[in-house]
């Protein structure tokens, strides 16, 4: 039942209840149910436990919708009868969100002016949240011979349908699509009792569990056939153990072998949870490298943060950036904590996978949307233990559950592929990522050669701590800490104050608590602080950072290699002097040059060849 006066609720996260004892528990639930805001609450049958944060399944209407527990009750909300309320289904899963994760999940529906339940599915892996669908079949024994002129025509449509195919059941969905008004047709069907309708219990991601083999003594028995001591001799190779349907295909036996060998106490065969988690390992082994001066001075500046703090590391193509990220990262996992690497597209991430899992191995994990459900979901429940690892992925991957986040980076942090255009939440991923980092208080890596101008103007503002090198690069002189002017007691004087003000206007964060919003509408209220640089999102007010920023560059490649030779061309000009193709003269001499050397070319066209445009010969400005 719909419980109209859930105002803020405040659930604790460790709080359970388990099965027997009371004759009345009592939950409330967040529905996954497209504009239904607020919580509604179910009783907990006595064979189910469930706490906070739980993924449930609860009856809702004629479906079975998923939903999240939200908290527990001793008794129902006043005005709410317990004959009308309905019991829990099922316990999906446990355990899939922290209460810093809430946390997120909130502000970004918040900011992003989204319901919190379109956040909550974006965030995790798909098929967790799935709806129960009504299927309608016929009722067998029950239609009489002159059904068809005692319905209506909608009814009679539908009865065709489904006397094509008498055996077969069909989703509400699929009828609805075939014949207009099909739900009236139902009613009108179901009234007679010819066809009944039943709900097809939601589809959730599961396990894959296989049967393993394992070896279990040394001393072979006397009457063994060959084949059956060929297994165990690849067994025993193989290190004891291993999975049913590769030893079945390595050995070219069957199954009726190996439960022989089990017969006989040589092996045992059992059910097993096998992950679907890619663990292709490097074909070398990749080793620190010497670091240049920059690098040195860039790794010794974010090794030392202690805490929430952002930087910039600005380096040119080919100056080291991803070897100050993978020895930065490298101390982390000593300390048994754990880093989160986004790209902004899934075809960067195998070059970036390969050199890392050639220095950290099997600790380095991938997580995009190009990984099927079983895949994404075995790698984010891989996570949640809390085990040292580097998890790389696109943005998508910045809600991955990592209890001990030391670390996040974005790789081009520049690139536009960041931002989520569809479905619902819109977000950036950088946005998110920096209030992620201020959350679980960890340093924020912002790397590119092209920095956006949102995280220039950022660095800029907040001080651009670091090596003092934006001069250099054309930001005019930003106050870094190696080229920064002006007196430094006023300058400390000035940040002790800002620190105050800041701790006189900052909200705690109960990290035992998991928000939910007090709105009749959809759009969350949040009652955290917007992190980052906004508090409002039309006028872009900024406030002051919890954090430090820091601005470090990498200005020159690895040994001094030059960069490739640009060549910008003004085609108004090559206009003027009688060239009329769409190449300049320079670019068709080069391609003619590679043409005489059999060598190859690439033409980049931005416009993904399609997408035509109209501009002026003259000044160069597009239609």
């Amino acid at each position: 039942m719909f419980n109209p006066r859930s105002s803020l609720v405040l659930a604790e996260p460790g709080g359970s209840y388990q099965s027997g004892g009371e004759l009345n528990r009592w939950i409330e639930v967040l529905v996954d149910c497209p504009r239904t805001p607020g919580l509604f609450t179910y009783r907990l049958p006595p064979d189910l436990a469930a706490k906070p944060g739980d993924i449930l399944t609860v009856p809702f209407g004629s479906q079975q919708l998923g939903g999240i527990a939200i908290r527990l009750l001793d008794s129902p909300p006043l005005g709410l009868a317990p004959a009308t309320i309905k019991d829990v289904e099922d316990v999906v899963w446990t355990g899939f969100f922290s209460a810093s994760c809430w946390q997120l999940l909130e502000r970004v529906a918040h900011y992003y002016y989204t319901p919190l339940m379109l956040v909550i599915r974006g965030a995790l892996p798909p098929g967790l949240l799935s709806r129960s669908q009504r299927r309608v079949r016929l009722n067998p024994g029950v239609l009489p011979k002159e059904a068809d002129t005692l319905v209506s025509s909608t009814a009679r449509q539908l009865l065709a349908l489904l006397q094509a195919k008498p055996d077969k059941d069909y989703s509400f969905s699929y009828l609805q699509r075939q014949v207009k008004g099909a739900s009236r047709g139902l009613r009108e069907l179901s009234k007679r009792g010819w066809v009944e309708s039943y709900l097809e219990t939601p589809k959730t991601a599961r396990p894959k569990v296989q049967k393993a083999v394992t070896l279990v003594t040394d001393k072979l028995p006397l009457e063994l056939t060959p084949r059956q001591r060929e297994v165990l001799e690849v067994l025993r190779r193989r290190g004891g153990d291993l999975w049913l349907a590769d030893l079945l295909q390595i050995c070219n036996t069957s199954s009726s072998t190996i439960k022989a060998l089990e017969q006989k106490g040589c092996v045992v065969i059992q059910s097993r949870e096998k992950l679907r988690i890619s663990t292709n390992l490097s074909e070398y082994q990749d080793k620190p490298k010497v670091l240049t001066s920059t690098q040195t001075r860039a790794l010794e500046v974010i090794t030392s943060l202690n805490g929430f703090a952002q930087v910039l590391l600005h380096g040119v193509t080919g100056s080291g950036k991803t070897e100050v990220y993978l020895q930065a990262i490298a101390p982390l996992l000593e300390q048994g904590k754990s880093a989160l690497v986004l790209v902004p597209e899934i075809g960067l991430t195998p070059q970036l996978t390969d050199r890392f899992r050639a220095r950290f191995g099997k600790k380095v994990s991938v997580y995009h949307s190009a990984l099927n459900r079983g895949e994404r979901f075995d790698t984010w429940r891989q996570m949640l233990p809390g085990e040292p690892q580097v998890v790389i992925g696109t943005r998508s991957a910045i809600f991955a559950p990592l209890p001990q986040l030391g670390l996040i980076i974005l790789d081009e942090e520049h690139d536009s592929s960041f931002k989520q255009d569809q479905p619902a939440p819109t977000y950036h991923a950088r946005t998110v990522a920096q209030w992620r980092a201020e959350l679980e208080n960890c340093p924020l890596i912002l790397g590119s050669a092209t920095p956006s101008l949102e995280t220039w103007v950022n660095v800029r503002e907040t001080g651009g701590r670091g090596d003092g090198e934006m001069g250099r690069w054309g930001a005019g002189g930003a106050g870094g800490a190696g080229g920064a002017g002006g007196d430094k007691e006023d300058k400390e004087d000035k940040e002790d104050k800002e620190d105050k003000e800041d701790k006189g206007d900052k909200e705690d964060l109960d990290t035992h608590q998991f928000p939910i919003p007090n709105s009749p509408f959809p759009i969350p209220h949040s009652p955290f602080p917007i992190p980052h640089s906004q508090t409002t999102k039309d006028k872009g007010q900024r406030t002051k950072d919890k954090g430090q920023s820091y601005y470090l560059s990498l200005p020159e490649r690895i040994q001094s290699r030059p960069l490739p030779p640009i060549e910008i061309v003004d085609m108004r000009q090559e206009l003027q002097q009688g060239n009329r193709s769409i190449f300049s003269n320079s670019l068709q001499k080069s391609l003619q040059q590679l043409k005489e050397k059999g060598q190859q070319g690439i033409l980049f066209i931005p416009r993904r060849g399609h997408s035509t445009f109209v501009s002026c010969r003259s000044c160069g400005y597009v239609v």
